[in-house]
């Protein structure tokens, strides 16, 4: 039975950890096990957020449909008015 190599499979792990961590600060960025733990918290609070961020929406949207509109033009018409308003 031929020996089993593993290396290539632990540096692309390592790699794509890495590569989720561009952009974060210093060692965060650089070192695999901090980089690991910035990622994963990372992922957790995008996860979170998402569903936060539709929470949000869902009332706005709701006042939308009452007022018979779409949601774009309801969010955008305080913007339309303020843009008028200034000689635009």
């Amino acid at each position: 039975m031929s020996r089993i190599k593993r290396g290539i499979n632990a540096r692309k792990k390592r790699r794509k950890i890495l590569k989720l961590a561009k952009g974060f600060f210093g060692a965060r960025s650089r070192l695999l096990r901090t980089a690991t733990e910035a990622v994963n918290k990372a992922m957790k609070y995008a996860f979170r957020d998402r569903r936060a961020r539709k929470r949000e929406i869902s009332p706005t949207l709701d006042c939308a449909h009452q007022c018979s509109c779409q949601y774009q033009q309801y969010i955008l018409q305080p913007l339309n008015l303020q843009y008028e308003e200034n000689g635009h």
